[in-house]
């Protein structure tokens, strides 16, 4: 048999893009605490103008090692039906920056209880 390969896809509810740009280091509140709803992390692209090291968070709670990144770096995300995170009920979803250094990009999360 021969033929394409057949992709199903989840109702994974709406995906919202959040964009971000900013230049802090420490935590970077990508979408706030919502009551009796968490946060998913479908797609992400950030760019990097400087080193720094990157975490990402569930409040006070840290999802992933730090991920070092350099000057120019960038981090692609992309979809896959299953989120990349996932955060607690009433929690922030965070990423932290070790330095401040310039991060523009685009996260996408569906928000949901």
């Amino acid at each position: 048999m021969s033929g394409f390969p057949v992709f199903w896809q989840r109702n994974v509810g709406v995906l919202i893009p959040v964009p971000i740009n900013t230049a802090v280091s420490g935590d970077i509140i990508i979408q706030p605490a919502v009551v009796l709803a968490s946060t998913k992390l479908y797609r992400l692209i950030l760019l990097f103008g400087g080193a720094t090291n990157i975490t990402f968070k569930d409040g006070a709670i840290a999802l992933s090692g730090p991920l070092p990144f350099v000057a120019n770096g960038t981090i692609v995300l992309d979809f896959s039906g299953d989120p990349w995170y996932i955060g607690s009920l009433n929690t922030n979803f965070i990423i932290n920056s070790s330095n401040a250094v310039q991060i523009s990009g685009t996260a996408w999360i569906v928000v949901s209880g």
